[in-house]
């Protein structure tokens, strides 16, 4: 496998401790190990070679994802610093929608064609079904309620 973003990235570390503190403090990570474990194990044992190689690009790709979203939330937080609001709901929005397509990129529920081109539409709808809804929901559905809001905030400053 080509090891262009993993050399990329060596070295490299991003903050994650305030995403690590929000899951710990409202459970979601033993939520979401509890609820995928089985999906995981059904997809890997139904699923040919290619499609489990398929999978391993949508991992390394849902990586990628995680490190870009916690690089925008770093610069969101000191665009807000130096008073760059525009620059700021900007990547706000963008670090929570790389973070949430990072999730839906390791959803053995989503085919290959539907997950590595999904819209921004799409990304909140599926997160919001997969993560946000029924009694097993993982994270609160006031996540997506803050997807809407930054997404109203980035096109009021950018259009």
């Amino acid at each position: 496998m080509n090891q262009v973003f993993e050399d990329y990235i060596k070295g490299y570390h991003s903050n994650f401790s305030e995403l690590d503190k929000y899951a710990k403090e409202n459970g979601i990570i033993g939520k979401y190990y509890s609820s995928i474990k089985g999906r995981y194990r059904k997809f890997f044992e139904e699923k040919g070679d290619l499609d489990i190689k398929k999978f391993a690009i949508r991992y390394y790709r849902a990586k990628k994802e995680m490190y870009n979203s916690a690089q925008m939330f770093i610069e969101a937080k000191r665009n807000k610093e130096v008073g760059c609001i525009i620059g700021h709901f900007f990547l706000c929005y963008y670090a929570l929608f790389h973070a949430m397509q990072a999730v839906l990129f390791l959803n053995p529920y989503l085919d290959n064609k539907k997950v590595l081109d999904l819209s921004h539409n799409e990304v909140k709808k599926y997160f919001e079904d997969f993560y946000c809804k029924g009694n097993n929901s993982i994270m609160p559905l006031e996540i997506i309620n803050l997807f809407i809001l930054l997404k109203e905030y980035r096109e009021l400053y950018s259009y």
